[in-house]
């Protein structure tokens, strides 16, 4: 494979990655708190339930395939030497992370 056809297919990646962080943002944010009543001790959103059926399936699933190419990178960084595409994969799972940890943080107090 070509310099170019990697990049193209490293863009690809980020594309699709930061639409399904949208997509996964866009579904946890129905069950998030409204800020007025963030800091109230009991406040809660939508249900645990509502994101169990909408967000966590986009998670899990995006989690799974992350790391399946993490790995798949990592490996062949090893073989090649070349670890820009093992960047560009471990930035993607960081942008996930991110984004789990913005979800979490909007879900209210315990």
């Amino acid at each position: 494979m070509t310099g170019l056809e990697a990049l193209r297919r490293e863009k690809w990646w980020l594309a699709v990655n930061v639409a399904g962080v949208l997509l996964f943002l866009a579904l946890a944010s129905t069950s998030w708190v409204e800020p007025e009543v963030r800091d109230i001790a009991g406040a809660a959103g939508g249900g645990a339930v509502v994101w169990g059926v909408t967000a966590l399936p986009v998670l899990g699933f995006a989690a799974l395939v992350v790391a399946g190419r993490l790995l798949w990178a990592i490996l062949h960084a090893l073989r090649s030497g070349r670890w820009q595409s093992a960047a560009i994969v471990f930035f993607t799972a960081l942008l996930w992370v991110g984004a789990a940890l913005f979800d979490n943080s909007n879900h209210g107090s315990p």
